[in-house]
């Protein structure tokens, strides 16, 4: 189980993670299928003590939905699971004017990409005040929005 969390978005800054999105599909090894359904047995195991927890069929179909899906942490003793925010629910979220309230922003982003615990009215009001901002910066994170001092030292030239 630690070694999961070692590995999980917002708890440890040390460990960089290679996100298979990035890797080619036709170099998609056995190996690596492996890693990812032991990473669904440790998050399992993570789990367990929460009476509300998806099994395993759940996580498998939110692996065939979206392909990726991430857990992290804000604060060590909770845990995330939520899935990168597509651009299409991004122009949704724009066109609803959201953009023009930060806490209005924030909240209908995780509402379109938490996965559990689910993004209810009671999760936005008793969750502490921390939780939701600092969700939302690491789905945007992960959806593709870096600063630009990041995106710029990505360039390469060929």
């Amino acid at each position: 189980m630690s070694s999961l969390l070692n590995n999980v978005e917002g708890i440890s800054t040390d460990d960089v993670i290679t996100d298979p999105i990035e890797e080619s599909s036709e170099g998609f090894q056995e190996e690596e299928l492996e890693e990812e359904v032991d990473s669904i047995g440790e998050l399992l195991e993570m789990l367990h003590e929460y009476e509300d927890a998806p099994d395993r069929m759940e996580l498998e179909q939110w692996k065939d939905l979206y392909g990726i899906y991430f857990v992290s942490s804000v604060n060590s003793e909770d845990i995330f699971v939520w899935k990168t925010l597509k651009r299409m629910e991004y122009k949704s979220i724009a066109q609803s004017g959201a953009l023009e309230q930060q806490d209005l922003f924030e909240n209908s982003v995780v509402r379109k990409s938490l996965l559990w615990p689910r993004p209810s009215q009671e999760f936005f009001v008793s969750s502490n005040a921390g939780i939701v901002p600092t969700l939302f910066k690491q789905i945007m994170h992960k959806s593709g929005f870096v600063a630009d001092d990041i995106a710029i030292s990505m360039i390469r030239r060929v």
